[in-house]
């Protein structure tokens, strides 16, 4: 399928705005991330950290920074605004599963309390899509959890 890549340095209220723009009616789930947390999370932001992410079925928004925030908008429709430029080259998108691992296994210590358990004794899964800029992979983005 194709692929839509857009990006452009925001300010903290244009960032606030375009995610709600962007992901309203969606069912999301927004990660803010520091050195030493990872926090998945339902719904949008409340506030916008250093570095996040804010994604669902329709795409994903990335950013980091500090008061100016480089953002990374990724989907498969075109989403028309002034704010982000669409990045070039020929961007196609292919849907992929990725287990998760079970936050008891032995060699994993997560930073967040609440995670996707094992649904109907599946093993959970992040459904990614991998967008190609001219047939090289170049970001993973998470899409939804499935059981």
């Amino acid at each position: 399928m194709r692929g839509f890549v857009y990006s452009e340095y925001l300010d903290k209220e244009s960032l606030m705005r375009l995610i709600e723009e962007f992901f309203r009616g969606e069912s999301a789930f927004h990660i803010s991330q520091d050195i030493i947390s990872y926090k998945p999370e339902e719904g949008l932001p409340s506030e916008i950290p250093h570095r996040g992410q804010v994604f669902s079925e329709k795409g994903e928004m990335r950013w980091e920074g500090d008061g100016k925030y480089l953002v990374v908008l990724l989907s498969e429709s075109e989403f028309a605004t002034g704010e982000l430029a669409p990045l070039g080259g020929g961007w196609s998108v292919e849907e992929k599963k990725v287990y998760l691992t079970p936050p008891d296994a032995p060699h994993v210590s997560p930073k967040f309390k609440k995670y996707p358990t094992q649904v109907n004794n599946n093993v959970p899964k992040l459904v990614v899509h991998v967008y190609y800029r001219d047939s090289v992979a170049t970001f993973v983005s998470p899409r939804r959890f499935e059981g």
